[in-house]
């Protein structure tokens, strides 16, 4: 039996997929990903079986399951998360969220010793004008990782374009770094390095990330998944049963659990302000 990562995120314009081998670099066995606006619903499951049919494997090959928890667009975050628990109750395995800004600073951070930044600050579209943003802070010889680790300074934040530099550390001076979408960085206060969303780096780099406490994300990820790979192999073996079920195995609501994984707003959405406003239209 095989066990392989499945990666997705509908949290952007880009629908990505990635199939991933846990281990070494994660390598990545399959992926698709496609700019398409608000056509995630009717391309997410197609590419999820194509990236398996590409490895000659099935669903019972997937041991765990990533999905990118936002913030992004309202309707795409629910899209993924959906599709996430659906995928996961079906197949047996468990389900993790990682942050979509998390995902594109791995992306850079996989690359660390090539990046002269000493801040990197991931951006995604938060429509009405605004951005969806976060700062991390190159920690040289933390952890002892070869580049150093990136560590998150606070809470992810919603932002006007014009006072995105306001947010930044003020020791950063010119060695911050925007990454994100192509068309969402130019013009943007701080050099830019454009970025596109990729579902791989839900996994991959998330070695060289320190999220807060209890955020289950960056380098906690890989043991995790370390251990749901072992919880699979065991299972396989015929070693669980009914009668005498696996130690320490994942229950409802606990990290790793489809109910457990929630989409992450840090702005009321859209479909609340308007009820809102349609109870109180002088509500502010």
């Amino acid at each position: 039996m095989r066990s392989l990562i499945l990666a997705f995120d509908t949290s952007t314009d880009v629908c990505t997929v990635s199939l991933l081998a846990l281990g070494g670099n994660e390598p990545v066995v399959a992926s698709r990903s496609v700019t398409v606006g608000r056509g995630h619903t009717r391309l997410l499951l197609g590419y999820c079986d194509e990236v398996l049919a590409e490895a000659c494997a099935e669903p019972g090959d997937i041991a765990a399951l990533l999905v990118g928890t936002g913030p992004g667009t309202f309707t795409g975050v629910r899209i993924g998360i959906a599709t996430a628990r659906g995928v996961a109750l079906s197949v047996g395995c468990p389900v993790a969220g990682v942050a979509t800004l998390a995902a594109l600073v791995a992306s850079v951070a996989d690359d660390a010793p090539d990046i002269a930044a000493s801040v990197i600050v991931p951006v995604v579209d938060a429509r009405r004008g605004q951005l969806f943003a976060g700062v991390y802070v190159r920690h040289p010889v933390h952890g002892g990782v070869d580049g150093g680790c990136w560590v998150r300074t606070g809470d992810y934040f919603c932002v006007d374009p014009s006072e995105l530099a306001l947010r930044v550390p003020a020791h950063a001076g010119e060695a911050a770094l925007l990454v994100g979408d192509p068309r969402l960085i130019s013009g943007l206060p701080l050099p830019g390095l454009p970025v596109p969303m990729d579902a791989a780096f839900l996994l991959r780099g998330q070695s060289r990330l320190r999220e807060p406490a209890g955020s289950h994300g960056g380098a906690d990820l890989a043991p995790w998944l370390a251990g749901a790979l072992c919880r699979r192999e065991h299972e396989g073996s015929g070693g669980v049963t009914p009668d005498r079920p696996l130690p320490g195995a994942i229950a409802p609501g606990e990290w790793g659990s489809p109910e457990a994984v929630h989409p992450l707003y840090i702005r009321m959405p859209d479909a609340d302000v308007h009820i809102t406003r349609m109870k109180d239209p002088w509500a502010s």
